[in-house]
């Protein structure tokens, strides 16, 4: 495997530790981080610098979501240059507000965890992820299989961690 990449938004600053947290279970291999966001602040690029020295950043617009500063980072670095990318960005929490994803109740950060922990949860967890890209040559996206549906299969029909 050459590289991953991380792409990571970043726009709720308070969640920083705990991203960074799950970075730390990135082990192995060779990556980078690129992390977009609109103003970032000084301590968290100190931050982030203290944790990934090469780590980079780009001033993106908070429109769209986290797609569009998504969008304007696979456009801002040579993919040729990576086997894998990884996708982050911070959700804010509900409280105690339960809310519906796929079916299945989510509060407080669980949408957020779901999403970031089917990629870095745990060691185990990237390695596991990193040996599916490796060994099926088929698997195009990893993600929480809380979050996944399609319209066009049932659930019963897809390949999950």
């Amino acid at each position: 495997m050459k590289r991953i990449i991380v792409i990571f938004h970043l726009y709720y600053e308070d969640q920083l530790p705990y991203f960074i947290g799950l970075l730390s279970n990135i082990h192995g291999v060779e990556w980078d981080l690129l992390v977009t966001g609109n103003s970032i602040s000084e301590r968290a690029v100190a931050s982030l610098r203290s944790f990934k020295p090469d780590v980079r950043f780009l001033e993106t617009e908070n429109v769209g979501y986290d797609v569009w500063p998504f969008i304007k980072a696979v456009g801002a670095v040579d993919l040729s240059e990576y086997d894998v990318v990884f996708k982050l960005h911070t959700k804010n929490s509900t409280g105690g507000t339960t809310f519906r994803v796929n079916g299945f109740p989510m509060k407080g950060f669980e949408w957020r965890n779901e999403l970031a922990g089917s990629l870095l949860r745990s060691k185990r967890q990237f390695s596991e992820v990193l040996s599916l890209f490796e060994n099926h040559s088929d698997a195009g996206m990893v993600c929480s299989a809380k979050l996944f549906t399609t319209m066009h299969a049932p659930h019963s029909s897809r390949r999950v961690l």
